[in-house]
């Protein structure tokens, strides 16, 4: 069954605001003078129909592939960070590396991406490797 447009409009809104079935609702364009009591009613009505829970289950699988992808690009601002960081600019002196590091690695935590990772030996043994950040300095 095809979605209207504004069901296509709340899960799209659902899933950009991690999960609010209110903002959703009122992003795509439904009313709210009715109040957000009701107003909540109504939109985990429209988030329980069939379509639109399918709907939203391929946007988040979509959005997974770019976290993913915005990981790779954090890991490649973070090098360059540590190259640019590892001189001395003319006109500033040294950068705060400590600073932008400590910046990443809190977004990091936002998005979850400090996890161990988990690795496997040639013995199959799977070992937990946690990758932290204690400081930068230039030596």
């Amino acid at each position: 069954m095809k979605l209207t447009d504004k069901e296509e409009l709340y899960c799209q809104s659902f899933v950009l605001s991690g999960g609010k079935k209110i903002k959703a609702y009122e992003d795509a364009g439904y009313s709210m003078k009715m109040g957000k009591a009701k107003a909540a009613i109504e939109a985990d009505k429209i988030f329980n129909r069939p379509n639109v829970t399918l709907r939203i289950k391929e946007l988040q699988k979509g959005r997974t592939g770019a976290i993913i992808k915005s990981k790779e690009d954090k890991l490649l601002i973070l090098e360059a960070v540590m190259e640019k960081c590892s001189r001395d600019d003319p006109d500033k002196g040294m950068i705060n590396a400590p600073s932008v590091i400590a910046a990443i690695k809190e977004h990091n935590l936002m998005q979850g991406h400090n996890a161990p990772i988990e690795t496997t030996t040639k013995d199959d043994t799977i070992t937990k490797v946690q990758i932290e950040v204690v400081s930068a300095s230039k030596d």
